[in-house]
């Protein structure tokens, strides 16, 4: 966003207040009742937003911790992809995208090329 012309500080909101406000959970801003960890970076994140992800020491519930210590309980451990519980896993042989299924395309033609002759190429 700041690199189209968006202040470092609206894009510190968009990250944070403004979506907090959106869910409507009490997140995104320091005040009473509100729910915040604190990060402490190295740079200026009002001046490059990139900097915000040089995280050097997170707050969370008063005490502090290093990305470090967050992290090293995971040290090792192997990513688990989780299964969609909404959608059954795609076979491996039909995992292209769904607007390239034939029956898919042949069926929005007629909504599409209604009238109109098609050309195939060789």
């Amino acid at each position: 966003m700041q690199r189209f012309g968006v202040s470092g500080h609206d894009v510190l909101l968009s990250a944070t207040r403004h979506s907090a406000d959106f869910l409507g959970e009490p997140l995104g801003r320091i005040a009473p009742g509100m729910l915040a960890d604190l990060i402490a970076v190295e740079g200026d994140p009002l001046a490059n937003v990139a900097d915000a992800a040089a995280v050097r020491h997170v707050v969370v519930g008063g005490a502090v911790h290093t990305p470090a210590t967050l992290t090293a309980p995971f040290a090792g451990r192997q990513a688990v992809a989780l299964a969609n519980r909404m959608l059954p896993p795609i076979p491996a042989a039909h995992q292209h995208y769904w607007w390239q299924d034939a029956e898919y395309v042949e069926s929005g033609r007629a909504a599409c090329c209604g009238g109109h002759a098609i050309v195939q190429h060789a």
